[in-house]
């Protein structure tokens, strides 16, 4: 763990509404990213950032941070962080929560309206502004937190969950400024496995509890008789579920079939270590993010698992359970929907065992939607979109060395202005020939940035302008080489990642994606709104691309 320093504040900040000589805890090398996310609607999320120690709304149309509440810093060396963990909000809330490693684990934001009512208006400014309290250790059994991580609030903002990793599950009431908690789960209660995944879900009548090793389902009780209500669990999904999960597709072919031969034999015996989880439908599929727990490399084979259940009366194999005399069997299966689970960390988007993820931690469905799962990676400091029933992941690119123009006053990159190739049409190029082709013009490739909408200059509407310059075939999107790259790295204090290099994939300065580059997906919506969308692949694939240079 990283050490951990104590400091006593001697005045107040007026960001920061602890009393005055409050012992505050903070910690020396944070070089995590985002952790915690909760949806507000079908466009936009709320991400908690350790690594940028700031709360942020994002745009997943855009990709781009559209407002952030930043959280003290306790001195002024950079490195001294909150480490937030998790962050919960509902529709109505004029709040939301937060937690973190280091005191105090528990944070309130006050805002002056509910982030869903600043999304329709597309304004989340106030957000900047809002008050921010660590709470107090009030009750018997705040004193237990010891290492908090996930937040669940209910959908009218009257209950909510809070999971620490060494102690259990607590609930509180998020509309009482004091939000006392009391313990509702023991570690006991979850086979002694610290929880690391929480989802309030389906009209909060459903608790997702996801361990190290398996994913629970709790009834939440009825809320007027606290203290006599029973809490009834049930394992929906188990770590060796998925010990022989196969890549959906991945045995077409013989020499497919081959390699999923052999993975599953190497898989025989192992089980998934999981992270989060969540459903579609209350009786749905599981949809867990995790790792095999065997393995020399750190977090190597991260995937987004599918763990589907069938109930049979009678009969051998599965799980036994008794309902009223009748002797059930539950059967579950397991397969990968997107990931690779024999490949090292990486950062590449694509179908299926083509993706590759870092550390995924936190997941969430997209309200109103069936299909699609948002993605907190941590160490490629990305949010990643993926359709489950396609299997398909996309990047949201949204941290553009946002440490240094937050945190060391760098300025950002200058947008540039884009040039729309003179003759319509797209060519099939790799990475390179793309950026060769813009440099013999005096010009280089796009940052996804310069070619978003902006109202304010003569660049607006410059997505929607892209959708137009090849006639009629392109009503699907084009295809655009940019110059970011997909590299990343686990760093063990805030800052920017070092040039890629050849590593070992252990935590002493591994990094990668050195060949890896962003193509943007420049589309329109089912309701006709212009949208930029980042994959992340190898440079040397030839891509049908929009010749796009700017300058």
């Amino acid at each position: 763990c990283p050490q951990k320093k104590w400091l006593v504040m001697m005045r107040c900040c007026p960001f920061f509404s602890l009393p005055l000589a409050a012992v505050v805890g903070v910690v020396v090398g944070v070089g995590k990213g985002p952790i915690g996310l909760d949806a507000i609607d079908d466009r936009f999320v709320l991400v908690a950032d350790s690594s940028l120690n700031a709360v942020m709304v994002i745009d997943l149309l855009t990709s781009q941070v559209v407002e952030k509440r930043f959280w003290p810093r306790a001195a002024a060396d950079l490195r001294y962080w909150a480490d937030l963990t998790s962050v919960a909000t509902c529709e109505s809330c004029d709040f939301l929560y937060a937690s973190s490693q280091y005191d105090p684990q528990f944070w309130r934001v006050e805002v002056p309206r509910p982030l869903a009512a600043m999304a329709k208006l597309g304004d989340f400014s106030e957000l900047g502004g809002s008050r921010l309290v660590g709470v107090p250790g009030v009750g018997r059994s705040y004193a237990k937190l010891r290492n908090a991580r996930m937040l669940a609030v209910s959908a009218n903002g009257s209950l909510g969950f809070l999971a620490d990793f060494d102690v259990g599950v607590f609930r509180f009431d998020p509309r009482s400024p004091a939000a006392e908690l009391e313990q509702i789960l023991s570690l006991a209660d979850l086979d002694d496995e610290p929880p690391a995944g929480l989802q309030l879900l389906f009209g909060d009548g459903q608790l997702l509890i996801t361990t190290n090793r398996s994913v629970f389902s709790y009834d939440v009780p009825f809320l007027g008789n606290k203290k006599k209500a029973k809490w009834i669990g049930r394992r929906v999904a188990d770590g060796s579920d998925c010990a022989n999960a196969i890549v959906v597709g991945s045995n077409k072919g013989k020499e497919r079939k081959k390699k999923h031969d052999e993975e599953e034999e190497k898989a025989k015996n192992d089980e998934v270590h999981f992270r989060d989880a969540t459903r579609f439908a209350p009786d749905g599929d599981v949809f867990a993010v995790g790792h095999p727990r065997s393995g020399s490399e750190l977090n190597a084979g991260m995937a987004i698992f599918r763990i589907s259940e069938e109930t049979k009366r009678g009969g051998g194999g599965g799980v036994a359970e008794k309902n009223n005399g009748t002797t059930l069997r539950r059967r579950r299966d397991c397969v990968v929907v997107a990931g690779n689970v024999r490949e090292p960390v990486g950062w590449r988007d694509g179908k299926g065992d083509e993706a590759r993820f870092s550390r995924p931690h936190s997941l969430t469905a997209l309200p109103g939607d069936d299909h699609q799962l948002v993605v907190t990676d941590i160490d490629n400091r990305a949010v990643r979109v993926v359709d489950v029933s396609k299997g398909r992941v996309a990047s949201v690119v949204y941290n553009d060395n946002l440490f240094g123009q937050w945190h060391e006053h760098q300025r950002p990159k200058p947008r540039l202005q884009v040039l729309l190739p003179s003759k319509a049409g797209t060519r099939r190029l790799t990475h390179p020939e793309a950026d060769a082709s813009c440099r013999r013009h005096g010009a280089e490739l796009c940052d996804p940035k310069d070619l978003l909408d902006d109202g304010d200059d003569d660049r607006k509407a410059m997505t929607s302008r892209i959708l137009l310059s090849d006639g009629d075939k392109n009503l699907d999107g084009v295809l655009v080489w940019t110059s970011r790259r997909c590299a990343s790295c686990w760093l063990h204090f805030p800052g920017d990642c070092p040039p890629p290099s050849q590593s070992d994939n252990t935590r002493n300065g591994s990094s990668w994606g050195d060949d890896v580059s962003v193509l943007a997906y420049v589309h329109r919506d089912s309701r006709r709104r212009p949208i930029l969308r980042a994959e992340c692949v190898d440079e040397a694939q030839r891509r049908d691309v929009l010749p796009l240079c700017c300058e």
